[in-house]
């Protein structure tokens, strides 16, 4: 039995692939990673056993659904009322009022609508009229109209959020929907992953948790997509109609931090 091996591509240069990778994977073994020697001492942190403390922060946003940090997934089927939800839960958390029975710790809100601009408008003059009899003072709640590829414009929402802000960190970013913010394949684990990751940047940059809308399957029993986002989350809440038309059910599924 014999094998035959494919004769080396040639690269830009004419000379084969390999040889051009080995040549800079060389490269990057002397040279590292571009720090000198002081600045990769102090790249990371080594925190000694004696000075780990225990954390007294509150691990949740919303008491038992919504965690401090981290990624949120509100799911269902469509015209289910997931927005509504969603909408209600963080305009508590930006007025620092308790949520159906449970302890809030208040905190600026983005709220990035892709989907049903007009709606969320709507949403926003019914809350104002309905919960403040003498007109709302100023909120901390800030809405985003515009289209976005999470992926690429990650960077961008981050530097705009900082713009608006300043010194101010969100305590939750709202992104309705994950669909409408995700440039490629729900089912792809290369592009969820990618989706996941640019989700996991605006959560480092504001140490805040980020709340995504998303639809399920036809099936009704998961989140639609690539398993990779689930593995991600560290809450997710499903919400599904029952009963008459105005009759809605909001179950927490998972959650690990949110205490």
């Amino acid at each position: 039995m014999s094998i035959e091996l494919e004769p080396p591509i040639a690269g830009p240069d004419g000379k084969p692939r390999q040889r051009i990778v080995r040549a800079a994977r060389g490269k990057a073994k002397e040279e590292g990673n571009g720090l000198d020697a002081a600045a990769q001492g102090r790249r990371f942190e080594l925190i000694p056993f004696d000075k780990i403390a225990f954390d007294t922060t509150p691990a949740y946003l919303v008491k038992g659904i919504v965690p401090r940090v981290g990624l949120c997934v509100f799911w269902g089927p469509p015209k289910c009322g997931k927005s509504f939800l969603v909408f209600d839960l963080l305009m508590h958390v930006a007025l620092g009022w308790e949520y159906r029975g449970r302890s809030v710790r208040p905190g600026a809100v983005v709220y990035c609508a892709f989907e049903g601009q007009a709606g969320l408008r709507n949403r926003v003059e019914a809350f104002r009229q309905r919960k403040f009899a003498d007109g709302a003072d100023t909120v901390p709640f800030y809405l985003i109209a515009d289209a976005m590829n999470l992926v690429a414009d990650h960077p961008a929402l981050i530097a705009s959020v900082r713009a608006a802000l300043g010194d101010i960190k969100p305590a939750a970013i709202a992104l309705d929907t994950l669909n409408r913010s995700l440039a490629g394949s729900e089912s792809s684990d290369e592009d969820m992953t990618a989706y996941v990751k640019g989700c996991d940047a605006l959560r480092a940059a504001f140490d805040c948790v980020v709340v995504l809308v998303h639809h399920c399957g036809h099936e009704g029993t998961r989140p639609r997509g690539h398993s990779s986002l689930m593995g991600a989350v560290d809450a997710q809440i499903r919400q599904t109609r029952c009963g008459g038309q105005h009759h809605r059910d909001s179950r927490v599924y998972e959650r690990r931090t949110a205490r």
